[in-house]
């Protein structure tokens, strides 16, 4: 019974030999597009896990209220400015860090090459305030953020874009309209929702003040607050 029923099947498959074909390629697409799907769905999972993992429990952003059917909104312009995050600072006692992030696109020059990035101003001494860690050099430090130092940080991405070589720490490139030197490297981070994220370029908050126009401290929808407790 078993081998009539399964000569049957297969004078069948001979007997339409395009629909077979297609019914098999049917059922191979659909498979595939299950196994593509969950894997994508498991994958981005993992990503956003690991990075509200690396976050903590006790971090806070802190951003303007943007809502246009809001009517108490409608018609004013809700900013967020450096001093707005000095004074949460000041009045909110449970705070440890303060980290203020300022960005916008600036253009970079390293001899004769030149890129355009997404330039960060942030204000914390203390990665674990920041999404990005540091591979190679090092991150500001409270001096940097004191003195408003001229350096910067860069992605993987820039180091590239701009052929600076294997050793980067050290060298000079222009930012906007200054000069500034380079202390550290990004680790790799890759590419997130069409976001490369190792095209940055950081530099002290403080410094920022000073070299980019407008002011950050005048520029407050640009403005982002990352607060950790203690």
């Amino acid at each position: 019974m078993i081998w009539d029923n399964f000569r049957i099947a297969l004078q069948a498959i001979r007997g339409n030999k395009m629909r077979s074909l297609l019914t098999t390629l049917g059922i191979i697409i659909g498979v595939a597009a299950v196994i593509a799907v969950v894997s994508i769905v498991q994958g981005l999972n993992y990503v956003i896990e690991n990075r509200l993992a690396s976050v903590g429990a006790t971090y806070i952003r802190v951003q303007p209220r943007q809502d246009l059917n809001d009517p108490d909104l409608a018609g004013k312009e809700v900013v967020l400015t450096y001093d707005d995050g000095l004074a949460i600072m000041d009045r909110a006692t449970a705070i440890e860090h303060f980290n203020p992030i300022f960005f916008r696109g600036e253009r970079l020059r390293y001899r004769d090459r030149q890129h355009s990035t997404t330039l960060l101003g942030v204000g914390a001494s203390h990665q674990e305030v920041n999404v990005h860690w540091v591979d190679q050099g090092r991150f500001f430090s409270d001096l940097d953020l004191d003195r408003r130092a001229p350096v910067c940080i860069l992605g993987t991405e820039i180091v590239r874009e701009l052929e600076m070589g294997d050793e980067p720490i050290g060298k000079e490139i222009i930012v906007g309209q200054g000069s500034f030197t380079v202390v550290g490297i990004m680790e790799e981070m890759g590419e997130m929702f069409g976001q490369n994220s190792d095209d940055l370029v950081l530099i002290p908050i403080t410094t920022c003040l000073l070299y980019t126009s407008p002011s950050p401290r005048d520029c407050g929808p640009d403005l982002v607050c990352r607060l950790l407790l203690e």
